[in-house]
Formats: C-alpha cells, structure tokens, sequence
C-alpha cells in the first residue's frame, strides 16, 4: 500500500517547496519456515505538540513499545518524497524503494535541524534532543527498527514536523530548602540528617525572577518509593510576582513519625516548573535533590521519680532509707524501672528493691537498713533507670541517681560561690568566685560541677580547669547550674549552693531569600524574609550589605526606609553584593541571618550596528555588521530583528541566519529598519536601528550617435526622463568614467569609436542597461576620375565623386566649376583639380589630366 502527495508545506525551513509526501506499507508473510510467523508493529509515541525555542535545548520522548517484546532501535533517516511533483500530484501507485526529499543547502539526513546539537535520537532510548540554530518550521523523520534474536524483522518510520520559535527571555524558577531550626538554606550534594528530636517537617520556598509566573513542585523519590513515609502540605503550584500577590510560594514534606533510613541517604528530586515566559517560551526548571538520613525515632523520654525529693542521704548506723520509685511515660509505652548499684551489687547491701515492668505506668519501693556493713564505705551510689519502648521500636532511657554517704561530723565551712547570671546565645558568662573555706582536717582540694538538669541533680564534673577556688564557665548552650565540692583531709566534703546560669531564648527563623543574578545598573528583585521567633516579641530590622565579600565588610542600607523593615527592595547595582538582615533584639548582640549574594553581570555596552544604506533594485545589501564578543567568559548570542514600522516599533525577528554577529538582509520591498540584540545569561542590550532603503533603478537613457571628420571632436548626447539622475559616459561598460553630463564632447578622432552611457541616481543606483553610442568618422575621399585623353578641339566631360559640393580648377574653360560633372575643352593637355566637401564638411582634393592630342590634318588629296 502506497500513498504519494506534492506538495508539502510552502513554509517548511529545511526542505525544496517541490518535495512531496510519501507513506507506504510492506505486509511481511505471516508464515516463516513453515510456521506461523507473528510480527505486530511497534506502537510509535504521538508526535510533539509542543514547540522548541531558538537557542534552546528541547528534548522530546519518541521511545516506543513494542507487544511482542523484539528489541528497538531508533535512528534517523531523511523523508520520503516520491515521485510526485507540482505538476503531478498524484502519480501512479508504485513499490519501494522511494526518492527521499530534496534538502535546502546546509541541511542533509545528519543534519536535519540545525544546531548544537543537531536534531538527533538515542538509538537505545528513543529520546529526542537539538538545540535549534534557527527558528522555522522544520521537516524530519525518526525510523524504528524491529530486530528479534539480531535479525531485523521489520521497521517504522513517521515524518514529523518542529516548530522553532524566536521565544522571549524566561528566567529559571529558584528553589530553597530549609530545614526547621536551621538558618542555613540547604545546598546541593550535602546530607540533610534527622534526629529523632527534630521537627520532622522541611520547607520548600520556591519562586520565579519573572512576573505573574506560574509555578508548579513535583516531588519525586529517587531510590526509594514513597508508601506513606512522608506527606506533602502547603502550596504545591501558584503564581509568584502577581500585583499585590506573594513573591514566593511554600510547600513542606512531613515524614512518617516511625520513619526513618538508616545510614543510607534516602534521595527526593524536588523540582519546580514554570510555564514559559507567558506561556510563549519554553517552560524552565529548577531542580534540586535532597540527600535525607533520618534517625530512628525513640518516643517521648520517660520520666523516673522518687517519693523524698532528698538525692543525698547522710546517714548513721541504724538508719533506714525508705521512699518508692515511679517510672512513667507520656506515650502510654511499656516501661521497665531497674536500680544498679555504682560499683557494688545492691545484693551486698541489706538493700530491698524489685525491678518492675507496666504500661505507661510502673512503681516500686527501695528501702536500705543501713547497718556496720555499710558505714565502710565514704559514699554510695545508687541509679535508678526507667526505660521505654515505643511503638516505632525504639527505646529511651532516664536516669535519677541517689548517693548515700555515712555521716562524720566535719567543721568545714564557708563554701559559698556567686553569682547567677543572664547571657545571651554564644555569650561568655562571667567568672564564677568562691569563698575561702574554713575549718576541715587538710588542706582544700576543689572540684567545680556542673548540671543542665536542675540545681541539686545530676551533676558532673565540669569541664575546664575545674579544681580552682573560682572558675571560669564555657559559653553554654542552655540554662545551666553550676556548685563547688570542697574536700579537706580524707573525709571532710563540702557542697556548695548552686547558682544558675540562664541562657536566654535565641532568635530563630531569621531567614532571607534568594539568591539572584542581574545586569549591572539594574535593580534585583526583592528581597524576602520569613518572621522571626523572639523570646519577647520585641526586635528590630536591620538589612546590611557588603561588596567586600560574604563575611566581611558589611555596612547598614542607607536607601529604603534604611533597611529597618522585614522586607528590602535594594535599588540598582553596578556590582556583586551581598546581603543579609541582622534582627536587633536587646539585650542581646545582633543575630544575623544568612547572607544571599546578589551577582552582578557586566552590561552589554559595545552593541553598535551599521550602517544604514540605499539598496538598489535587483542588489543584494551591504552586510550589516557590529562588534563580536570577544575574549569574554560570558556567553552571548545575538538576534537580529526588522521593523517596517519605525525605529523603535514593530520588531520581529529577522528572516534567515539572523543569530551571527553580522546579518545580511534580503532586498527590502520598503523601508526597514534592523537591529541587533545581544544577550548574555542575564543581560540584554538593544543596537542602535539601522535603516535600509529600497530604490528603484533610473530609467535607461537615450543617446544619439554622430559622424564627424578625422582629427575631429565629436558632440554625443543622452537623456533619461528619470528625475535627480546623472548621465554617465564610459569607454566600455564598467570602464572608465569619461563624462558625467547629458552631452560629452570626445577627443578629436581618427576613426569610428564606441561609447557607453548609463544614468545613476544620487544615491549610486544605476540603469539596468548600458547604452552604446558610436562616433562615426567618415573623411571626405576625392575622386576626380581617371586621366582622359581627347583631339584637340573636342569637349570632354569630368566626374568626381565622394562628396556634397564641388570646386573644379582651373575654373577656365570648365562649363561649371561646382557641379561633380563638368564639361571642359582645354586646348592642351591640362590638370584639373577637384576640391570636395562631404556632409560632414570634411575637404578633400583631387586631379585628372585631360591629355589633348593636336589635331592632325589629312595631306591634301591628289588630282
């Protein structure tokens, strides 16, 4: 079967208007080697609907599916013409093999749309990609080959059509990632790591740098599929930059309490889409993959409680310790309640207590009967340990320790210590001072401790230079308790009050977005920030910026209600920034957010075209030509456009090669103006336009031709009716310019000379034609005839020729001297001179010798 049509679109950029259509199928036999032999088609993928931009990358999926599982392979392959023409539409039906299109010059079967790369297919994949040179609309074809066990079996090719458009600038969509209780935006390729006391939800900013941009987030798991692990919230698509709308859309993944990924990273493609300038350009992406490693979760700590607030006993022999033992847990988990001793078994000790397990709830009594045996030791001791089991599987531990100490009278005193303190985050606190004891049994031996818990549990020693009479505490990161232990002899110990460190709240979410390029002298987008969490609500802004780089040199905003609001719009800048916001919360120092570079791109500053020109009728333009970049990191490209409206209206983009640094136009129908716009990644600039004007060619002038003696100059004339022209005189077409005039006056001549004459406007547009004009020389050519010989007495007649008028000499005996044909009778041989004027006034002479024989008479006759 055979289908044959001409001719294809008169508007396709890469073929002859002349090439036809051809489809046709081969049906294979359906039994092979004696069987049955099935074969089904593969099923192609439908042909793009979409368009690709100029200077863009485009990719589309032509990968196909086959029912009977043979391997694909794709290729390309130039389409199919035929045997139809313009003049047969319809040829007679015939087999394969078929011509293949003609190409326009430049393009072939590898190159059938332009670029870099050019049009091309993965043979595997069947995926699709060129980045167009030149907008149009092109013609080609993809082949898909059908191979079972490596023997081709079958194949099919379908011709499909591609729109390139000159599309307007679309900026890429900007994509943040934050995670809860951290000031740093997320970068690519580092590891996001989850604890299980963290907030299990990030967030998503996202945004466009251009306005009324609609956007969308596709959230895709790379190495792991998503059932229930985590929950997508918030603004999923919207439209950034919109009048009075938001400048930037958020959206946050939740991950499942019990998730967790061990110690490999789990991997999210969080990708944002935009829609295309206006839905005119290709749409842009920004994309980013999050590496996530999430601990695994232990619940909510449980809670271990004693029934006697003491945790130190002093005790005597016959004393008993009595109190009970709570373990509970907020989550209702199972929780098991344990005591160990510190380096002695509770059993050596006259010591009651049962470890015991309940749900959510547990208590146990401890007694000790304090005896001679126990009176051995300085102190004990003794932990009591709650543990609990969530339902995600993990366990978690609390610990309350008691210590039991028999009591010997000591006289150590005065061990007091100063004082509490309020510091800010990352403050140093101020030197912690200790009285001089008094009393003991030695010298002293200090030993300073410290607890996050309270101020009479769970201290330990602290770190530093711990053993002096006064101390010096580390900057904490929370409220903290610190008390000195003073020890005299061997067993006199001494425990001061605690004082208390306070560590105010710290300001958090102070955040600000994004980061941008710009062309210098142009002013960036604005700049957002989220709301920041201060301990008492009561904070200033403080935008600063710096050029120095993003860790020094930053100064306060001096433009914009001073950079003292939650958002900046900075004004122009000619050079790379960087940004940042600094939230005023007193006492406090300052606490600055992260800082957002601003980078400035060069301008676009040598983007001069020319030069505006006449174009003659049938000519091609000059080419018009403007500075390259050269030498440069940036990537330009150009673009050069035409307007027949003015100099700064109705561009479009300029028909044929039009993205080189030079553009050579066809001839205008009417007046255009053309000009060049050269972009970099994020700058553009406008040429100066250029007018091209159309003129048609003066009329072919008329010349007359003249004859004129030897040695004489000749007068030629010429007109044309072609007004404001000029009559041009040569002495062979494209030779030497002679004259410039209607009439020209030659050099004397000595024969018949060619001239050639032309008009030419003002504007050097010259006649379709060369005229040639001749300048005849004709010299006057005397002749007086041949010598004649006569009887004397007889008349003779002269005939002279070769010209106009005629003067015989001597003028006796000559019946008219003036005519050419006198009669004369001279008496003796006489020379006869003939002087001739032709037409054209030339003088020439002449003789004939009229030789006269006398006259003989006869003898007298005899008689």
């Amino acid at each position: 079967m055979a289908w044959e049509r001409c001719c294809r679109n008169n508007v396709v950029s890469n073929v002859t208007k002349e090439s036809g259509t051809t489809f046709y199928m081969e049906f294979p036999p359906v039994v092979k080697d004696g069987k049955f032999f099935k074969n089904s088609s593969p099923k192609l993928t439908p042909p793009p609907s979409d368009y690709a931009c100029q200077g863009e990358l485009f990719s589309y999926d032509f990968g196909s599916s086959d029912a009977d599982g043979d391997h694909l392979v794709y290729d390309m392959v130039s389409p199919l013409n035929g045997y139809s023409t313009p003049t047969n539409h319809r040829p007679p039906v015939s087999s394969g093999p078929y011509p293949e299109v003609n190409w326009l010059p430049g393009y072939n079967q590898e190159n059938q749309i332009l670029g870099d790369p050019v049009v091309n297919v993965d043979k595997a994949t069947g995926w699709l990609t060129v980045k167009p040179k030149y907008s149009g609309l092109f013609t080609f074809s993809v082949r898909v080959q059908d191979f079972r066990n490596g023997v081709k079996i079958g194949e099919v090719r379908r011709d499909f059509q591609l729109l390139v458009k000159a599309c307007p600038r679309n900026d890429a969509p900007e994509v943040t990632v934050i995670q809860s209780g951290n000031l740093t935006p997320y970068s690519a390729g580092q590891t996001l790591r989850i604890s299980p006391e963290d907030a299990r939800c990030i967030k998503i900013v996202y945004t466009d740098p251009d306005q009324n941009e609609p956007l969308t987030l596709d959230i895709r798991p790379v190495n792991f599929t998503n059932s229930g692990i985590y929950s997508v919230s918030g603004q999923t698509s919207g439209i950034v930059n919109s009048k009075g709308g938001s400048k930037t859309l958020e959206a946050s993944i939740c991950l499942e309490e019990c998730f967790e990924t061990g110690d490999t990273p789990y991997q999210l493609d969080l990708i944002v889409t935009d829609d295309g300038s206006l839905g005119c350009s290709l749409p842009k992406q920004a994309a980013i993959r999050l590496n996530l490693v999430v601990e695994k979760g232990r619940g909510k700590v449980p809670f271990v409680s004693l029934s006697s607030p003491t945790r130190v006993f002093e005790v005597t022999e016959g004393d008993l310790i009595s109190f009970d033992v709570t373990g509970s847990d907020a989550d209702n988990d199972v929780v098991t309640l344990t005591a160990v001793g510190q380096g002695f078994p509770l059993a050596s000790q006259s010591v009651s207590f049962k470890g015991a397990s309940g749900a959510g709830w547990v208590v146990s009594s401890f007694s000790w009967q304090i005896d001679e045996k126990a009176l051995k030791q300085p102190s004990y001791l003794i932990d009591f340990l709650v543990s609990s089991t969530s339902a995600c599987g993990s366990v978690s531990k609390r610990l309350e320790t008691i210590e039991v100490k028999p009591y010997r009278k000591s006289n150590l005193e005065n061990n007091t210590i100063k004082a509490d303190q309020t510091v800010c985050p990352g403050e140093t606190p101020g030197g912690l001072t200790g009285s001089l004891p008094t009393g003991g049994s030695g010298s002293y031996y200090y030993t300073w401790e410290v607890s996050t818990t309270n101020e009479d549990k769970s201290f330990t020693l602290a770190p530093g230079n711990s053993h002096e009479q006064n101390y010096s505490p580390p900057v904490p990161i929370q409220t903290t308790w610190f008390r000195r232990k003073v020890h005299s002899g061997l067993n006199d110990e001494l425990i001061s009050t605690a004082v208390k460190i306070t560590v105010r709240e710290a300001v958090e979410n102070n955040t600000i977005y994004s980061p941008q390029t710009i062309c210098a002298n142009t002013a960036p987008a604005l700049l957002t920030g989220t709301e920041p969490s201060v301990p008492d609500g009561t904070f200033a802004y403080q935008w600063e910026y710096s050029t120095a780089g993003p860790d020094k040199g930053f100064e306060p905003v001096i433009n914009a209600n001073n950079g003292k609001d939650r958002d900046y719009k900075p004004g122009a800048l000619s050079e790379t920034t960087w940004f940042r916001r600094v939230v005023v919360a007193s006492p406090c120092p300052p606490v600055p957010s992260n800082v957002i570079e601003i980078t400035v791109a060069p301008t676009i500053n040598w983007n001069t075209v020319s030069a505006s020109q006449v174009v003659c009728a049938g000519s091609v333009p000059d080419k018009l030509s403007g500075p390259a970049a050269a030498n440069s990191p940036a990537v330009y490209t150009y673009a050069w456009e035409y307007s027949t409206t003015s100099a700064t209206e109705g561009f479009s983009p300029a028909p044929g090669l039009n993205t080189e640094a030079g553009y050579t136009a066809e001839q205008p129908q009417q007046a255009t103006w053309f000009r060049r716009v050269v972009r970099s990644s994020h700058c553009q600039s406008i040429s100066n336009a250029v007018l091209l004007t159309p003129e048609a060619l003066p009329a072919t002038p008329t010349a007359t031709g003249t004859t004129v003696c030897p040695n004489q100059t000749a007068t030629l004339q010429a007109s044309t009716p072609t007004a404001d022209t000029v009559i041009e005189w040569y002495d062979a077409p494209g030779g030497k310019l002679l004259h410039e005039g209607n009439a020209y006056q030659t050099d004397p001549l000595q024969q018949a000379t060619d001239f050639y004459v032309r008009a030419i406007s003002k504007n050097g547009c010259a006649s379709p034609d060369w005229i040639k004009v001749t300048a005849d020389v004709r010299p006057a050519t005397a002749d007086a005839g041949k010598d004649i010989t006569i009887v004397e007495g007889k008349f003779v007649q002269l005939e002279a020729t070769g010209g106009t008028s005629f003067n015989w000499s001597p003028a006796a005996g000559v019946s008219n001297p003036s005519i050419p044909n006198p009669f004369v009778r001279p008496q003796k041989t006489t020379t006869y001179t003939v002087t001739v004027t032709s037409e054209q006034g030339c003088v020439s002479t002449d003789e004939v010798t009229v030789r006269v024989l006398p006259l003989i008479a006869p003898p007298m006759p005899l008689r």
